[in-house]
């Protein structure tokens, strides 16, 4: 098994790895555009895997397949340096969450008018929380499991299928961790005797995340390639 990895992974590149401390793990990710999105915990760095490709395109043609992309971190390096690429992953939750963020160069302005139109429109509706999962009324107060579910119902009433669309679900999406009061552990397991001490407001908190992806996307406007 060691020497099939080697033939895949040249010794260079085992002594990149290794210079990265963090390259198994998200963490740094949460610090670089578009990246941060969604915190995915079986994520791993984004800058071991630009330093990956930039290694191979220096000397050959490079193409980029990942059989278990998860939310992407490797295709949207691929993006980034320039070099075009395919993934696959099995889980349909995780490779939505993908979808959503390489369409990170797409209108950037159609994105906001959709996140201020979920907003505006859930301010004015009557929440209905009953009829979740035990697990939910655990890991969120009252008022902001109104809240979230005002920002859901909105969202439903007007999806369209569109990028836009998908992108402010991957919004709502981002913010449930942010907003609740569980502990979680590395894996987001709730941990049953530890509370956050200020969970961010719904819509605040909604307010924040589309900003941040509509910087990101604004962004991605100059970025040009495959």
């Amino acid at each position: 098994m060691t020497q099939s990895q080697g033939l895949l992974f040249p010794a260079d590149i085992d002594q990149l790895a290794a210079e990265d401390k963090a390259s198994s793990t998200f963490v740094k990710n949460m610090g670089l555009p578009v990246h941060r999105w969604f915190r995915y915990s079986a994520g791993f760095s984004a800058t071991w895997v630009s330093g990956v490709i930039r290694q191979f395109k220096t000397t050959r043609p490079t193409a980029v397949f990942d059989p278990f992309a998860g939310s992407a971190t490797t295709l949207l390096v691929a993006d980034t340096e320039g070099v075009p690429s395919w993934g696959i992953d099995s889980h349909p939750f995780v490779g939505r969450i993908a979808r959503a963020k390489l369409a990170w160069r797409s209108d950037p302005d159609a994105y906001l008018a959709k996140t201020d139109e979920i907003r505006k429109i859930a301010k004015k509706l009557q929440p209905s929380v009953s009829g979740y999962p035990p697990l939910i009324y655990k890991c969120y107060d009252e008022a902001t499991l109104a809240d979230l579910d005002c920002l859901r119902q909105a969202y439903e009433m007007v999806k369209d299928g569109s990028i836009e669309s998908e992108l402010a679900w991957l919004t709502l999406v981002a913010i449930l961790r942010k907003t609740s009061h569980a502990g979680t552990a590395q894996w987001q397991y709730v941990l049953p005797k530890k509370q956050k001490r200020s969970p961010q407001d719904a819509y605040s908190a909604f307010y924040a995340c589309s900003r941040m992806i509509y910087n990101d996307m604004l962004y991605g406007q100059t970025v040009i390639g495959p």
